[in-house]
């Protein structure tokens, strides 16, 4: 049975991607055009009535299901695994302390575990501040458009796409460290 929830959540998520992002190949169409270059005629896209009148829905749409809804959702989702974490271990806690096991073997336990939860909190925290400026540039984009960004916007948006590309790598090296 959870199963079934798990592929029809599943099949959800899907479907919600489809009709998100369907709208946008209505948003340009292909006109003839004449490459002065060339001399010749040419096919250039053009875009259609529908990109024009749906920009800002879309923008404000994308913003949320690409940015502002994620980062969101690994939020919430990072808070309420710590948290189960926690309850687990106090239960193992006193599961050791019932069995008697030695102190040595229960700090040793102890130990781990809290590298454990630092390696989770710290790859959390990382993503929650490397994902933060495209938020914000997308924030600002919707409320002020493109053409006000400037020299200084610009170089904040490829800083920005570096510390996402940072924080898939530096998850990596999380992962592999802790294997050892």
């Amino acid at each position: 049975n959870r199963s079934i929830n798990q592929s029809n959540f599943s099949g959800l998520v899907i479907f919600l991607c489809f009709a998100v992002n369907i709208p946008i190949y209505f948003e340009f169409t292909v006109e003839k055009c004449f490459d002065a270059e060339h001399g010749v005629e040419a096919s250039c896209p053009a875009p259609t009535v529908f990109r024009n009148s749906f920009t800002r829905y879309k923008a404000i749409l994308m913003t949320l299901t690409q940015t502002i809804g994620p980062v969101s959702t690994i939020l919430i989702l990072s808070v309420l695994t710590e948290y189960r974490v926690h309850r687990s271990l106090k239960k193992r806690r006193k599961l050791f302390e019932s069995q008697k096991r030695s102190r040595s073997i229960v700090l040793t336990e102890e130990s781990k575990e809290k590298v454990s939860r630092t390696v989770a909190i710290f790859i959390a925290v990382k993503f929650l501040i490397f994902r933060s400026m495209p938020v914000f540039f997308d924030v600002y984009e919707n409320l002020y458009g493109i053409e006000s960004f400037g020299v200084a916007l610009s170089i904040l948006v490829r800083i920005s796409d570096f510390m996402i590309v940072l924080n898939s790598a530096t998850n990596s090296l999380a992962y592999f460290g802790k294997k050892r």
